[in-house]
């Protein structure tokens, strides 16, 4: 079906020159926006296709020219130096209400970073790390948009995700995805993986180190709770990665002290 996109809640405290809290995040962000990467199925009707775009002389994906209201072109923390050039947030250029809804949300995203960026400029410590990327298929485009705000705290960035059909311009869902990419086994496959995840994140624990009435299962059992709610309630975040795999966000459930780790979990 088509017609639900994946949402996130952005909370941002700012406490005296320090940044207090953002959310979401894994190791994949990088630095700045790089360049990106598509893969384009030859045997697209792209002149139907077109029919979709905004602006036909333009990719379906390219860097948004919002105005930069910044302080400083440059500054410098003890954690590196930062540019206004390097704020990007990606333009959707698809004409439908789904795709215009993206692109404001975006916009807001945008305007956070440069005030977060505003902010380093003052207190030589703030930052904002932001990229993107995107996928287009045969009659599809899937994109992921990445950014996080450090400096007092360690950067914990958060996952925009949008999948368009572009025959109408809706919103595609995870169902359409994985029948797509002929996901027969979808849930057994997400809960392996996060299983392996878990895995891995907690290997230096044994029985004895785990807070007490709690073991590997009871981590194990929340994130699997937590998915499959999110999957009822169709809040999965899900994107196709540059080489063509189906990918989904999810929270693993840590120990008190570990915080959570939200993971990106290739599927197929």
């Amino acid at each position: 079906m088509k017609g639900s996109k994946s949402l996130i809640i952005i909370l941002v405290c700012v406490t005296g020159i320090g940044l207090g809290a953002f959310i979401l995040f894994d190791k994949v962000l990088m630095k700045g926006n790089e360049p990106t990467n598509k893969i384009e199925d030859k045997n697209n009707d792209q002149e139907t296709l077109n029919n979709i775009k905004i602006d036909t002389s333009k990719d379906y994906v390219y860097d948004a020219t919002y105005t930069k209201n910044v302080n400083a072109n440059s500054y410098t923390t003890d954690f590196g130096t930062y540019n206004s050039d390097d704020l990007v947030v990606p333009y959707i250029n698809i004409n439908s209400d789904d795709a215009k809804e993206a692109n404001e949300e975006l916009k807001q995203t945008f305007e956070i970073m440069v005030e977060m960026y505003n902010t380093g400029v003052t207190d030589k410590q703030t930052y904002v790390e932001n990229n993107y990327d995107y996928y287009l298929g045969k009659d599809f485009v899937s994109l992921m948009f990445s950014f996080g705000i450090g400096g007092s705290d360690v950067l914990v960035p958060s996952y925009f995700t949008y999948n368009f059909d572009l025959t109408d311009g809706d919103f595609l869902d995870l169902d359409d995805l994985t029948e797509k990419f002929n996901i027969k086994d979808f849930k057994t496959q997400v809960e392996e993986a996060i299983k392996h995840s878990l895995e891995e994140d907690l290997q230096d624990l044994d029985d004895s180190n785990y807070p007490e009435g709690t073991n590997f299962n009871s981590y194990y059992e929340e994130t699997i709770d937590d998915f499959e709610q999110n999957l009822e309630n169709e809040a999965v975040k899900f994107f196709v990665d540059k080489d063509g795999k189906l990918n989904i966000i999810v929270r693993l459930s840590m120990p008190i002290g570990r915080g959570n780790s939200t993971k990106v979990i290739t599927v197929g």
